[in-house]
């Protein structure tokens, strides 16, 4: 019986640590900029929060504001934009301030573009990528998301039609069964916006952006669960 009570501490303690630990989370909290000015954003964007101490930022393949005074709706220039943020999915600690939003500018130029997330693994398993979302009716129709491990070849994972309601609503990816990018000191994950921007000013809003991973078992751990196991077995018999 002893044996028992053993295996069943183990198993309950390893079910807390497994309930989830964020381990990168970008909650753009400034106060959205004045007309104009929220154009203006920097890459890489880093997070407003990281467990592990490698680098966790967004970067992308478009063209970025340059600096000028002027950005506002200029081609090359109004490819991302901040706007009024959301608390759907909003962790504790931070307040709902903007979002980001992924514009399709003009001659919807953003088709075929994409957005990576670069965030440390390390000591962690099963990830969960989940963030608010808010695409406007000509914002692009759907996501295709992709995992590499050195940021230049990637596999694709899923595909994610948007809503394109203009609501904010959870969203949810399962990256859980891609191993490579777990337990790693630089793993990524990219959006694509393959098709469906029709006008310039459609976006795909995001807000709240969270990666979280459950916490991997130390190799005793997983040897005493093994034993108690196969204890618990035999006693079957």
């Amino acid at each position: 019986m002893k044996n028992v009570l053993v295996v069943a501490a183990l198993v309950a303690a390893a079910g807390v640590a497994n309930a989830g630990v964020n381990l990168a989370y970008w909650a753009f909290p400034a106060v959205v900029p004045p007309s104009g000015d929220n154009f203006k954003i920097v890459f890489p964007l880093a997070a407003d929060f990281k467990l592990n101490s490698g680098a966790a930022n967004i970067t992308t393949d478009a063209a970025t504001w340059d600096g000028t005074a002027t950005p506002a709706n200029a081609v090359l220039q109004g490819n991302f934009q901040y706007f009024t943020g959301d608390a759907t999915n909003l962790q504790a600690g931070f307040v709902a301030g903007a979002r980001f939003a992924v514009r399709g500018n003009t001659g919807n130029i953003m088709n075929g573009k994409q957005i990576t997330f670069r965030f440390d693994t390390t000591g962690y398993q099963d990830l969960v990528l989940s963030y608010a979302e808010r695409t406007t009716s000509t914002g692009a129709t759907s996501l295709d998301f992709s995992t590499s491990t050195d940021g230049t070849t990637f596999t694709p994972a899923v595909s994610v039609a948007t809503t394109r309601d203009s609501t904010f609503r959870l969203r949810t990816v399962n990256l859980s069964a891609v191993n490579s990018i777990e337990n790693v000191g630089a793993a990524y994950v990219r959006i694509t916006f393959p098709a469906g921007y029709s006008s310039a000013s459609g976006s795909v809003g995001f807000d709240n952006i969270l990666v979280a991973g459950d916490l991997v078992p130390a190799p005793g751990a997983i040897a005493v669960l093994g034993l108690g196991g196969l204890v618990m077995s035999r006693r079957k018999r």
